[in-house]
Parts: structure tokens; sequence; C-alpha cells
């Protein structure tokens, strides 16, 4: 069974701010080998964060809805992995082994 993190009811960075924004870091340490589940909901709130930082340097705000400012996110990633010399497109395909790996806990 795969451990996708759990839906999460957000349209803007208003949404996510709400639901994230005052949560402390979490650690898996704690979960890892017992719960993948709430493994998978800590790295999604990881990800939260992130783009509720973007939303507020790049926009300003967070009324923007969640897909275009993760669209964006990646356009940007793209643009410094350019300016690094980093493939983007391995960088993905890491990224996508890595989270079926995760998913895929047991």
């Amino acid at each position: 069974m795969p451990y996708n993190a759990t839906r999460i009811d957000a349209g803007t960075g208003v949404d996510l701010q709400v639901l994230f924004g005052a949560q402390p870091a979490q650690s898996l340490a704690a979960y890892r080998d017992i719960d993948p589940q709430r493994c998978a909901d800590i790295r999604a709130s990881w990800a939260a964060h992130g783009v509720i930082a973007y939303a507020e340097y790049v926009a300003g705000e967070l009324h923007c809805e969640i897909a275009s400012v993760i669209s964006d996110l990646l356009c940007d990633l793209q643009h410094l992995c350019d300016g690094l010399g980093v493939y983007f497109g391995q960088a993905v395909n890491v990224a996508r082994r890595c989270h079926d790996e995760e998913v895929n806990e047991r």
C-alpha cells in the first residue's frame, strides 16, 4: 500500500499558511520505522513551508493559487539549476525515485 501524504484542502497560499504556518519543524526520527503515513505527511509539511516562503518572497502575498505558485517555483528552480550547472531533468529523476521509495516504505 502506498503511503501518499494525506489530502490537504488548500487552494491558495493563505490556506497553506493557516494549515502549516504555525506548525513547528518536525523530524522523521520518531516515525521512520513505525509510521510511513506520518512520514509522508511530515515531508509534505516541509514542502508546504517552502511554497509559503516562496510565495511570500516572490509575490509579496499569499492569495495566489497553489498550483501557480508551485509551477513558478519549479520554473525558477530550473533557472537556478542552469546557473549552478545542475541538470534539472536528472534532479527530477532522482526526486521521482526517492518519492517512489518513500511512498512505498514498509
